[in-house]
């Protein structure tokens, strides 16, 4: 009998369809440390954050000032185009080689080559730094209604990755769904597309409406 034992640390450094929520400055380090020291391995998802989002910073990773074994990405990479892509630490393809590896969809030349002309994009056109400007702009407009009316229980994020949370009770925090759900359709009359995410988003209430 063989005793397998495996540690993996996967973490996306904001936290997407959790609401944006950024982690705690050092907890990442922390996080890592611990990992490492039992032999495992740390994995940072930049599916979301991943490209110049954030403003700050090119991987989100980078904003908690550690480096992760493994590098998951996809979605920005291929602006549309189905790609995606992982990054490793030299050891982890090394052991990897030594066995063998099958993946049906790998290697497609056509979404490759799409994805260097994203990367080209990026950098010609400072993406990062149009993150950066826009959402430093969007949050502080945000903001500002959040001082004007009571429904926005919490504005956050970096670049343009921004989460507004909409309450009926700022000291208890309660989702405004009714008032989210209005909002919504407002906006997709004005070409606007917003998407819901973290907890109380859907009950079995909701369920049963649908069923």
């Amino acid at each position: 009998m063989y005793k397998i034992t495996l540690i993996l640390e996967v973490q996306e450094k904001l936290l997407g369809v959790g609401g944006s929520v950024e982690l705690a400055p050092g907890y990442l380090k922390h996080v890592y440390d611990i990992v490492c020291k039992a032999g495992g391995v740390c994995i940072t998802d930049e599916v979301l954050t991943g490209f110049g989002r954030t403003g700050s910073h090119y991987w989100g990773f980078q904003t908690q000032g550690v480096i992760p074994d493994m590098v998951t990405m996809a979605k920005g990479i291929g602006n549309g185009l189905p790609l995606g892509a992982v990054v490793t630490t030299p050891v982890i393809p090394s052991v990897m080689a030594q066995k063998i590896q099958f993946n049906t969809f790998g290697g497609n030349p056509v979404c490759s080559a799409g994805g260097l002309a994203v990367l080209r994009v990026i950098d010609k056109e400072k993406r990062q730094a149009h993150c950066a400007d826009i959402g430093s702009h969007l949050i502080g407009c945000l903001r500002a209604l959040q001082e004007r009316h009571d429904i926005f229980g919490d504005v956050r994020g970096r670049g343009l990755m921004v989460g507004v949370e909409l309450v009926t009770d700022r000291k208890e925090k309660t989702p405004a769904k009714a008032e989210t759900a209005v909002l919504f359709e407002k906006l997709r009359e004005l070409g606007i597309l917003v998407g819901k995410c973290f907890q109380n988003q859907t009950t079995k209430d909701d369920a049963g409406n649908f069923l």
